[in-house]
């Protein structure tokens, strides 16, 4: 991708930090977390505010750089093959072939574009030990190692078998069993894609393991609405995240955001972690309404306006003439005669 087609501007400001915290899990070893800039110092993968997620066909997260920021190394805008398209602002992130080369861009607020797969290098982690290595170049501060000898320092991927243990134990020792959880407890995504992905990761040296992912209905019904959710998945040492890819059914009905849930069972070789259960949202592609108001007539004829979400939604506030209204009084507002019903705005949010 030619970066210079597009200009991510100041606004993002890695969405004003705001969206942070949904990264704050990290499956960065605690200790092999630096790489190292000739220009910007040390960058931690696995910081206590941020740190990076790694999985099989993309980054997403933040690492902190001590005189740069906060870098952003993607989010939950991908989806396709690859995961990050790398075209906009709304799309960029780190993709990973499955076979530890990565590509793609992170950005820095400070710092701009940084490339995953420069002209003369390209980040790597090695898929038996975890460890990155390679060279990631940014525009404004130059090179960005991620492994060297003396001083020691490296990034790598934690729970991975550590070269040095030729035993094949588990890096954390034997005592502690394998354990198996969806990588967040909700994923989202278009209709209009026909497809959503979830998650399953392996947490140890995951040898073995399968666990089985059940779909069950919420508000979204199978198979008017989705379908070939349900599936077993195996893991081994060299790929601890699994990607599951459910149907949907990009439909033309005027319907609300929809949701199923997905559910782990029947766990071999390993203890099942948290989450075990995730909700899927379908975000409608057909009509982008959450909700309406109503207007009613009440027994000494005053008129009363009444909030109406639409399937998914619930009441939140109003705006307009009715903002001093609140959902403490359910949204209902009694509407002097001097006033305009027109003015007041209903907001709704989405029924988590």
């Amino acid at each position: 991708m030619n970066m210079t087609h597009f200009k991510l501007f100041s606004i993002i400001m890695l969405s004003s930090l705001l969206t942070l915290d949904a990264f704050a899990a990290s499956n960065i070893d605690t200790t092999e977390k630096y790489a190292w800039s000739e220009n910007s110092g040390w960058m931690n993968f696995n910081d206590i505010n941020g740190g990076i997620m790694v999985y099989d066909d993309h980054l997403e997260g933040y690492a902190w750089a001590e005189n740069i920021g906060w870098i952003r190394l993607g989010g939950d805008n991908g989806g396709g093959t690859p995961y990050y398209a790398n075209t906009s602002r709304r799309n960029y992130g780190v993709n990973h072939d499955g076979d530890g080369n990565l590509s793609g861009y992170a950005w820095s607020e400070n710092a701009g574009w940084i490339n995953f797969n420069p002209n003369h290098s390209q980040v790597t982690m090695n898929t038996r030990t975890g460890v990155f290595d390679g060279y990631a170049w940014s525009e404004n501060v130059g090179w960005i190692h991620f492994q060297n000898a003396s001083p020691a320092y490296n990034v790598s991927r934690a729970n991975f078998q550590n070269a040095s243990q030729a035993n094949n134990q588990n890096k954390f020792g034997d005592s502690n069993p394998d354990v198996v959880q969806f990588s967040m407890s909700r994923f989202t995504s278009n209709e209009d894609t026909g497809e959503a992905f979830v998650n399953v990761t392996c947490d140890g040296r995951c040898d073995g393991v399968s666990v089985n992912v059940v779909a069950t209905d919420g508000s979204a019904i199978s198979p008017d609405d989705y379908t070939q959710c349900g599936k077993t998945v195996t893991f081994t040492p060299e790929r601890l995240t699994k990607r599951v890819r459910c149907t949907l059914v990009d439909d033309v009905d005027n319907e609300s955001n929809e949701f199923f849930h997905v559910s782990l069972g029947n766990v071999i070789n390993a203890d099942l972690g948290e989450p075990s259960v995730a909700k899927v949202i379908i975000r409608d592609d057909d009509d982008n309404s959450t909700g309406n108001f109503n207007i009613s007539t009440s027994a000494n004829n005053q008129l009363m306006v009444i909030p109406e979400p639409a399937n998914g939604f619930v009441f939140s506030h109003w705006e307009g003439w009715c903002a001093d209204y609140s959902a403490a009084t359910n949204g209902r507002v009694t509407v002097p005669s001097n006033k305009n019903i027109a003015s007041c705005t209903p907001i709704f949010v989405l029924d988590e």
